[in-house]
């Protein structure tokens, strides 16, 4: 079943998957989880801030799904620069991704609030903390 399966996998001829982050270890861990061809043929990794990202890096102009876990807690410092931070991605989502779908993790229901986009809130357990998932469309 495995080498029928293996032999129906395909390796696309453009990147399906365009994965970002600001960290330069955090792109060479990315990169060393993707090792194999059929895997790293798929994703396009890039040192990119997401404020400076557009669609058409990663989409052209089509519509599609942007995750993101943006830094929260310790990473960020003070409350108020979180809840500040959050309104800034809401606002780059808004203005940039109209349409798309959207998965985010967020630290409380208050950063829910702060980014000003209707979503489903879950509670999840990520990266030992309690948090939100939130998913829906910009």
């Amino acid at each position: 079943m495995k080498k029928k399966a293996q032999a129906q996998f395909t390796t696309p001829d453009n990147p399906l998957i365009f994965a970002s982050d600001i960290d330069k270890k955090a792109i060479k861990a990315s990169a060393d989880n993707f090792s194999m061809p059929e895997i790293s043929s798929a994703i396009h990794l890039e040192k990119t801030d997401f404020f400076a990202m557009s669609p058409d890096m990663v989409a052209g102009n089509r519509k599609g799904v942007i995750m993101l876990n943006p830094p929260y807690g310790k990473r960020l410092g003070k409350q108020k620069q979180t809840h500040s931070f959050y309104r800034e991605i809401g606002k780059k989502l808004a203005m940039d991704f109209k349409g798309w779908r959207v998965g985010i993790i967020l630290p409380d229901r208050k950063t829910y609030t702060d980014l000003g986009i209707k979503l489903a809130l879950q509670p999840i357990f990520h990266g030992g903390l309690d948090v939100f998932a939130g998913i829906g469309r910009i």
